[in-house]
């Protein structure tokens, strides 16, 4: 499965389709580097030429839409760039026999990134995300807070105007993990996994990481009877999905306990069957979240709901 660590934001529901998001996007397309450009981001077909060709946003009845936001950066360690200053700084203390300043040793520095960029090798990584227009989700498959609000910011700058938030819960996420480990009540449709994140409640507090063990047991129970709260818990939602949930409702480690049926045998069937199947899935947890932590429709009710303004 190709989402794995899930990062969701809430929006105000807007009227926009997939035609109407690709046009948006087509307009930031990422491109190459330039000679002395360190980072450069946009985005890139979110599945390979066979399944949608070189659309920007993939699509079927009644799904979410699917995109990718690729960033392109120079790979250049500090190791590198600190030998070339160094070297710098000793030819001038050699040849004009004098110490090189704070202020010059900047500017150095400065000439000598400018000299390496064009020579840096270059990588690109990418972030796949979906968006429920409808329901007013963003859903981003990455577990890295900044990289998902770089997901949020392109769209912003793609459509304009693009509200979304990180989710706001009412109840305490590690409270009631605490709550179900020690006690073992929980919401029908949720059972505990077999790894937890454990933390005293001091700023400097210790912490106890649990992997392949019971959440249930007496050793397990020792340490929160001791005080420490569960800040991370390993869960499973009606019997169909693994995961990790963080106190921020961060989702790591997602795994479909269920297979898809594809209608056809093709690679666009295939991926159209196991697209439908997360979107479905997720969309219980985030109706299970939204429940359990009491996480508004929209979480915005002090914001003012927006259309995307779209770039004509």
């Amino acid at each position: 499965m190709f989402f794995r660590n899930l990062t969701l934001f809430r929006f105000p529901a807007m009227a926009i389709d997939a035609n109407a998001l690709s046009d948006a996007l087509s307009k930031h397309r990422i491109r190459e580097l330039g000679p002395i450009e360190v980072k450069t981001s946009g985005f890139l077909p979110p599945c390979s030429a066979d399944l949608n060709g070189d659309q920007l946003v993939y699509a079927t009845a009644g799904s979410p839409m699917l995109v990718c936001l690729g960033i392109a950066e120079k790979i250049l360690p500090a190791t590198v760039i600190n030998e070339a200053l160094s070297r710098k700084v000793r030819e001038i203390a050699e040849r004009d026999n004098r110490r090189v300043g704070a202020k010059e040793r900047k500017r150095l520095k400065d000439e000598v990134v400018t000299d390496l960029l064009p020579r840096a090798f270059s990588r690109q990584k990418t972030i796949r995300a979906y968006l429920d227009a409808v329901g007013g989700w963003l859903v981003v498959d990455t577990g890295s807070r900044k990289a998902a609000e770089d997901v949020v910011t392109q769209l912003r700058v793609a459509l304009g105007s693009f509200p979304a938030r990180p989710l706001a819960p009412e109840e305490s996420p590690r409270a009631i993990f605490t709550h179900w480990m020690n006690t073992s009540e929980r919401p029908s449709d949720v059972s505990l996994g077999n790894e937890c994140e454990l933390r005293e409640p001091s700023e400097d507090g210790g912490k106890w990481l649990g992997r392949k063990v019971d959440l249930e047991s007496d050793d397990v129970r020792e340490h929160l009877r001791s005080g420490m709260q569960a800040v991370k818990v390993g869960l499973v939602l009606n019997q169909r999905l693994g995961f990790t949930l963080g106190e921020d409702l961060s989702v790591g480690k997602l795994k479909l306990l269920v297979e898809s049926e594809a209608d056809g045998e093709s690679n666009a069937d295939i991926f159209a069957s196991e697209f439908a199947l997360l979107t479905l899935e997720v969309r219980n947890l985030q109706a299970a979240l939204g429940r359990i932590f009491r996480i508004g429709e929209v979480g915005l009710e002090d914001q003012r709901v927006e259309e995307p303004r779209l770039a004509a």
